[in-house]
């Protein structure tokens, strides 16, 4: 499987970091593959959170996907783990992994 990483120094507190990239209503604002996101499972979003997310680029929906937070360490890090994919070019599995520390 193929691995992105990046790397981004943001001037404020590691907790409002991870409390704004968990945040499903600002997902699409700091992530350009995003159009939106839906909650699933009972709010607020913690390990085991279920999410649909709507991909695409450019704000043009493209597919969908349904994820599961399988990890969820406030303010350290989260895995967003892919359940179901739509048919697309992009991907059928994969997760994603954010990492929070102070430099």
């Amino acid at each position: 499987m193929s691995r992105i990483e990046e790397h981004i120094d943001i001037a404020a507190p590691t907790t409002d970091v991870f409390r704004f990239a968990h945040d499903v209503k600002h997902r699409a604002d700091w992530d350009e593959r995003v159009v939106g996101v839906e909650i699933l499972s009972k709010s607020p979003v913690r390990q085991g959170t279920l999410l649909s997310v709507d991909a695409g680029s450019g704000g043009m929906y493209s597919f969908s996907w349904e994820g599961e937070y399988s990890v969820f360490h406030f303010p350290n890090n989260s895995i967003l783990r892919v359940l179901d994919a739509a048919p697309s070019g992009y991907f059928k599995s994969g997760s994603e992994t954010l990492q929070f520390s102070s430099v």
